[in-house]
């Protein structure tokens, strides 16, 4: 999904969402309201197309507010481009809900997204969180803002030389079309496409016939990993292009898949070590999820998870671990699964805002350092993790 992902970022249709977005970013506040917005309602859609738009929005907008004679706070935009990692978990492509959803997800049932993902609590939740994160990085940026501040260039003969503002506007612009032109050159359509338009065709018979007939129900893992490949083909049909792009893919996503090993071995040591068993360290905290009336399994559970992604920030590693404590759980109160699922959600998505593992493609983008990126995330953690705390406490 994070390779697919980063492809679909890349695309055309992006191209012109930020240049649409473009003109009305006239100031630090503004730029990074979009950038917290875009992020975050793409990472409930894919959270690897959240992460990588977050980033790519969080520089094109930095510079345009540059070309714009305004200072912008690369690390605010960034963190705000960041952000989107702090809800991705409720949404579309959240591992735990969607492996629920599966007959081998660890639990003695299938758990549908109706009372996961599509829960109106989940979706009351995951609009709040974001309409948080928004207006935070507002008050963020309002408190931290240099707006108007001229940027002085460098001419030819080595002197300092003033530009004139609406000129390096027109020069922004003319970037924006640039790009949007190379774009349309990547994308366009002929002869060389209709393998790949053949078989995102296919795709698409198969994805709506499973709607078709199974309506909501459809919609498990398998279900959004096969769109993202039908986005990522039509956004990039020819096999040559398509390649190209996925290559590169895979090589901005290398700093995260080479540690995916290390954290798996982490999740190997934890289970062997049983810190989750009736022996283990983490023993007195699930005892007291498991009480008869379950009146703290929520709350447990969510700050459970939000500890257990500090050492392994995987989402589907973390639910393999922590399914079986879940189903214990379940057995022993007759708590509705779906609730439980989501308090685990909540806890995996918010701590990630403190985690360097997710942040490396973000740190490669922007050019932030991931001491001044940690600097503001942690804004965001803090103000995220309060708002699920009441979620979780109402559930």
């Amino acid at each position: 999904m994070l390779v697919l992902g980063m492809m679909c970022a890349r695309s055309q249709a992006v191209e012109r969402l930020q240049s649409w977005v473009l003109p009305f970013v006239t100031n630090m506040a503004r730029a990074s309201v979009f950038v917290c917005g875009i992020s975050c309602t793409a990472a409930l859609l894919n959270w690897g197309v959240g992460l990588i738009l977050g980033a790519l929005c969080a520089k094109r907008f930095s510079e345009h507010l540059r070309l714009n004679s305004t200072s912008p706070h690369r690390a605010i935009l960034a963190a705000c481009g960041y952000s989107g990692l702090g809800v991705w978990h409720g949404g579309l492509s959240g591992s735990a809900t969607l492996a629920a959803s599966l007959k081998d997800s660890g639990l003695s049932r299938i758990v549908s997204v109706n009372e996961t993902m599509f829960s109106p609590h989940n979706l009351l939740t995951s609009t709040c969180l974001c309409a948080s994160f928004v207006a935070l990085s507002f008050m963020i940026s309002r408190l931290r803002s240099h707006s108007n501040v001229e940027i002085p260039t460098l001419a030819l003969d080595g002197s300092n030389a003033n530009v004139n503002s609406s000129k390096m506007e027109g020069q922004a612009f003319n970037l924006v079309k640039v790009s949007i032109s190379h774009a349309g050159d990547a994308n366009r359509w002929s002869f060389e496409s209709m393998p790949g338009v053949a078989f995102a065709s296919f795709l698409f018979a198969m994805l709506s016939s499973s709607l078709w007939l199974d309506g909501i129900r459809a919609l498990n893992l398998n279900w959004v990993i096969g769109s993202l490949w039908l986005c990522a083909l039509l956004a990039f049909p020819t096999p040559e292009r398509f390649a190209r792009y996925f290559a590169d893919a895979l090589r901005e996503s290398a700093g995260i898949l080479q540690q995916f090993p290390i954290y798996f071995a982490t999740l190997g040591i934890v289970g062997a070590a049983g810190w989750l068993s009736q022996d283990g360290l983490a023993w007195p905290l699930v005892n007291l999820m498991q009480n008869r009336d379950g009146t703290l399994a929520h709350e447990l559970t969510y700050l459970l998870a939000a500890g257990l992604n500090l050492v392994v920030p995987s989402g589907g590693g973390q639910w393999v671990l922590q399914a079986p404590v879940l189903e214990a759980t379940i057995s022993a109160t007759g708590i509705a699964p779906g609730k439980l699922i989501l308090a685990f959600c909540y806890g995996d998505q918010i701590t990630n805002l403190l985690q360097p593992f997710w942040a490396i493609p973000v740190l490669a983008i922007t050019g932030v350092k991931a001491r001044d990126l940690f600097l503001e995330t942690w804004k965001f953690a803090l103000c995220g993790f309060l708002v699920l705390l009441v979620s979780v406490v109402l559930m």
